[in-house]
């Protein structure tokens, strides 16, 4: 599964607000950010969580009122607790049986001490896969010239 493993992990503290996790995924470009305490996993916020949040207000009379106190909640508030985790040892397909087991977006990539590794999206996968397809085209066509 190293394959998957960001060189460098975004995450977010449990006092993080919504506003700057928001901005923060923006600017990153990324749709699931974990949350951490002392680098421990603790959880995980999605772009659908935030969205979430903020719709439960929107078209209401007190919604700018409340829009200013959901941009204030707390990653603790938000996140996900019941995390889909895969080790850093298991194999590709591993990733893509829990992806499809639990209807996720994401797992997050621990090592044998449950330390944050990496992210694999959905996304990730089907370039894993693409690359993969590509190969297998490419040795086809080798052996179709020999």
């Amino acid at each position: 599964m190293n394959i998957f493993a960001k060189s460098r992990i975004i995450s977010v503290e449990l006092d993080s607000e919504l506003v700057d996790i928001e901005r923060l995924m923006v600017r990153r470009k990324v749709g699931h950010i974990p949350v951490l305490s002392e680098n421990v996993l603790k959880g995980i916020i999605s772009d659908s969580d935030i969205k979430r949040h903020k719709s439960r207000l929107a078209g209401t009379d007190l919604s700018n009122q409340r829009e200013e106190a959901t941009l204030k909640l707390k990653a603790h508030q938000i996140m996900t607790r019941d995390l889909i985790t895969i080790n850093l040892s298991q194999p590709v397909e591993d990733a893509v049986d829990l992806i499809l087991k639990h209807d996720i977006h994401c797992l997050l990539i621990v090592d044998d001490d449950e330390q944050l590794k990496g992210i694999v999206t959905y996304s990730d996968l089907l370039r894993f896969m693409k690359k993969i397809l590509k190969r297998i085209k490419v040795e086809e066509d080798l052996s179709l010239q020999e």
